[in-house]
């Protein structure tokens, strides 16, 4: 599998599930149902690209176990030339520099807070451990953390505020904001992404105001606060009282509660789950099970071959020779480069009485790039001193394992 199907893969998955979330569930108020859909959405579209693809097979295990092996020469590793620069692998490092540029990012952040907590004094509000920086003027969480910043509070203004942050603190809302920065790191290219990561800093602020609302007498007081606390955040991941999610989050404080019907929609998931897994499967079996009957060349008929004879057919100037001639003359197609294919193939051929090579055909498949190149080496080949048995010339068959390496 190589990093542009994957991408592809993926980024769609991400697409879709912004989609389908906008379309049918981020309006209801089921809260932890939101947060459910989005988290396993989001690691499900990061990982079912990869589930149809195992480890690759060994070239001991291309053959039928039961099947009579002709004499096997040498494996020969084939790999590209690096001088020759693709568009794949351009966009390869463009793809590479950002995402190195989002981890620069992301710890750029995460070490300004290290640093922001170091200058933090620890006071005691309510029963609660918080953190005061020198200066500030938006509350937030991060892990475990509430900070707090130097300003004076109304004693009910400042119950309001710590009963949020701690709401954040005991669901582990941290981890999802940081999924939504791997999210937008992995897929940097992909809009969605970005707006999906949005959605989880919301839904993260629902979640905390509704478990907050529950320890205030007055909702409208609570959504007063709200208004009076937002300013312009300096917080690296946003804040809980950033202008731009109030709106939002009001509404869903003044929202009645969805029908129970409307949690059916969330099936919807399941089925669009399987179809992706589907799709990556089909996918696989289209560019590894082709049929053969496209990319072998049928062998002529011959009286008898022999896979072992008391004189076996040698290659002038011996089996080293021939591997060196088979690595000069074989290149790696540029089509299986750009398409990240690498592996073996097997190839067999026959070496007839005047020595001359016939007979080529794959019997394990690469892609047909790779294979054409390996039947067109064989044909290539010199003729060789023929093999012997009881002192006539005969017909013996080679294999021949061809491993395709990229660097």
């Amino acid at each position: 599998m190589n990093l542009a199907t994957y991408l592809i893969g993926s980024q769609l998955a991400i697409a879709l599930l912004y989609i389908m979330y906008k379309a049918l569930w981020g309006r209801d108020t089921f809260l932890p149902l939101h947060r459910g859909i989005i988290v396993t959405g989001i690691i499900f579209a990061l990982t079912y690209p990869l589930l149809p693809y195992l480890p690759g097979l060994s070239v001991s295990s291309l053959l039928p176990h039961d099947s009579k092996l002709s004499a096997t020469l040498a494996t020969i590793a084939i790999t590209p030339d690096t001088t020759v620069t693709t568009s794949a692998d351009v966009m390869t490092w463009l793809y590479l520099a950002g995402v190195t540029t989002g981890i620069a990012w992301l710890a750029v952040r995460l070490f300004s807070l290290l640093h922001l907590r170091r200058q933090c004094r620890a006071a005691t509000i309510e029963d609660t451990r918080v953190l005061i920086p020198p200066s500030g003027k938006s509350p937030f969480s991060f892990f475990k953390a509430i900070f707090i910043p130097p300003v004076d509070y109304t004693p009910e203004m400042l119950h309001h505020i710590i009963s949020h942050e701690k709401a954040h603190v005991s669901q582990g809302h941290t981890y999802d904001i940081l999924l939504g920065e791997i999210t937008c790191i992995v897929g940097w290219f992909n809009p969605f992404a970005w707006l999906l990561r949005n959605e989880i800093h919301l839904y993260t602020e629902q979640l905390a105001d509704a478990e907050a609302i529950q320890a205030t007498t007055s909702a409208q007081q609570y959504q007063l606060h709200l208004l009076q606390a937002s300013t312009g955040s300096k917080y690296p991941f946003g804040s809980a009282f950033d202008k731009q999610s109030l709106p939002a989050r009001i509404k869903m404080l003044n929202r009645n509660t969805s029908p129970c019907y409307r949690k059916l929609y969330y099936i919807i998931a399941l089925p669009l789950a399987a179809l992706l897994i589907m799709g990556a499967q089909a996918c696989k079996k289209q560019s590894s099970e082709r049929p053969q009957s496209a990319r072998e060349i049928p062998p002529p008929a011959v009286e008898t071959v022999y896979d072992t004879c008391e004189t076996m057919p040698r290659f002038p100037g011996g089996e080293k020779a021939m591997m060196e001639f088979i690595a000069t003359n074989l290149k790696y197609p540029q089509q299986a480069v750009k398409e990240n294919i690498q592996g073996a193939v097997l190839a067999e051929f026959v070496i007839d009485a005047e020595g001359k090579a016939t007979a080529p055909q794959i019997i394990r498949s690469l892609s047909p790039e790779c294979d054409r190149e390996v039947i067109r080496v064989i044909n290539l080949m010199p003729a060789w001193t023929p093999g012997q048995q009881e002192g006539k010339a005969v017909n013996v068959k080679f294999t021949i394992p061809i491993m395709y390496r990229l660097q």
